[in-house]
């Protein structure tokens, strides 16, 4: 508490802005279970999701890629999240998408 304000540390980052940087997170706990082929796909998605929107990210899994995005930092938020993603995978769920280089069509 400062001048009678309180500030909160944020994790979040305007993925918009134009000095868009990789977000640091040190007390984020992402625990997203690695998707096999077993488990309900359904909710993996949705902790998947969950994830990359607390990061900042989830603009990467948007069918078209807002406007006031630069290209430059639309590949970085892609590629962020995509590994992401498939950091969430079993090696043989990531094995049939190696070749995918698209947070979206993962």
């Amino acid at each position: 508490m400062v001048d009678g304000k309180v500030y909160k540390p944020s994790t979040s980052v305007d993925p918009t802005s134009p000095s868009w940087a990789r977000p640091v997170l040190t007390n984020a706990r992402l625990a997203v279970e690695v998707f096999d082929g077993t488990c309900h796909f359904g909710m993996w998605q949705c902790e998947v999701l969950d994830a990359l929107f607390q990061q900042g990210l989830d603009i990467a899994v948007e069918e078209s890629k807002p406007e006031d995005v630069e290209e430059r930092n639309s590949l970085t938020i892609n590629r962020l999240a995509f590994s992401i993603v498939r950091s969430c995978l079993s090696r043989e769920q990531r094995y049939a998408f190696s070749k995918e280089t698209s947070a979206y069509k993962l």
